[in-house]
């Protein structure tokens, strides 16, 4: 698998000082990053062993709707208060 971190743009100081954003969007461009990255994560014991698939507002629920349909597990998500 090629690097990930090929794929993840760094902004530093981005919404505010001192905060450097990920962004994951080259991730999702790339269908066989994208499947590779989903395939291995889904491949963990600890994903093997769990009930479901935590997922956390907002990045999370594309990740884990992945591993959760991949996995065969169900997807449980996790959002802020009063959302």
């Amino acid at each position: 698998m090629k690097n990930i971190l090929d794929y993840i743009t760094s902004y530093t100081d981005f919404p505010k000082k001192g905060i450097i954003f990920k962004d994951l969007l080259g991730l999702l461009q790339e269908p066989s990053i994208f499947r590779e990255l989903i395939e291995k994560m889904s491949s963990s014991q600890k994903v093997k062993d769990s009930d479901a698939i935590l997922a956390i507002e907002a990045r999370g629920f594309i990740f884990g709707s992945a591993i959760a349909f991949h996995s065969g597990k169900p997807m449980v998500v996790a959002r802020k208060p009063n959302k």
